[in-house]
């Protein structure tokens, strides 16, 4: 009887301990983020070294996708907001922060594009459904003096310089669990973040 009592008890204690830890886990999340959306992946385009992608081209002519880091300086993804989770009231005031589901969502990722599919990298497939948490990107233009955006099956005078200073550039905080896409058991992680989120400050 003892000894199913205590196990009955272990199993109840069990899932409240897993439960708090997700609940400071997502604390820390909303604490380092300016912003939590889930939004849409539309699309993405590598931010290039224009000039260091010219020489390498002038070397050999059919690039090597192996070599992409001599002038790949990062990606923009261009994304669509369905829901605006969370605004850091600490910092609503330093920029202006996303508005209203079907905004146009910039968010940049630097190094080389990853794969999506891998947890706990910065990527997105285009079409999937994101939870992200985000923080305004610190874009210092010299930082980016022969910066394009590299636009597929479009001419090099048709790349678009990077940063624009007209764009509000946000990219994902530094946390294997800021990028997330919305299928099966993250799906309960959005709920738990909506919940952490909306709960009455102490």
């Amino acid at each position: 009887m003892f000894i199913h009592i205590g196990l009955t008890a272990a199993l109840i204690i069990w899932p409240l301990g897993q439960s708090e830890r997700r609940v400071e886990q997502i604390r820390d999340l909303l604490g380092k983020s300016d912003v939590v959306v889930v939004a849409v992946a539309e699309a993405y385009h590598p931010v290039i070294d224009l000039l260091k992608y010219r020489r390498e081209r002038e070397r050999r002519p059919l690039l090597d996708p192996a070599r992409a880091e001599r002038y790949m300086l990062g990606v923009v993804y261009r994304m669509t907001v369905r829901e605006v989770v969370y605004r850091n009231p600490k910092r609503a005031e330093e920029a202006p922060l996303i508005g209203q589901p079907g905004e146009a969502l910039l968010i940049y990722v630097p190094g080389r594009l990853a794969d999506p599919r891998e947890f706990g990298k910065a990527a997105f497939l285009p079409g999937g459904e994101y939870l992200v948490f985000l923080k305004r990107a610190e874009l210092k233009r010299e930082d980016f003096r022969s910066a394009v955006e590299h636009v597929s099956g479009a001419p090099m005078s048709q790349w678009r310089s990077f940063p624009d200073p007209r764009v509000l550039y946000y990219t994902p905080v530094r946390d294997p669990f800021a990028v997330l896409l919305l299928e099966g058991a993250w799906k309960d992680f959005l709920q738990q973040t909506r919940a952490v989120a909306n709960a009455p400050k102490s």
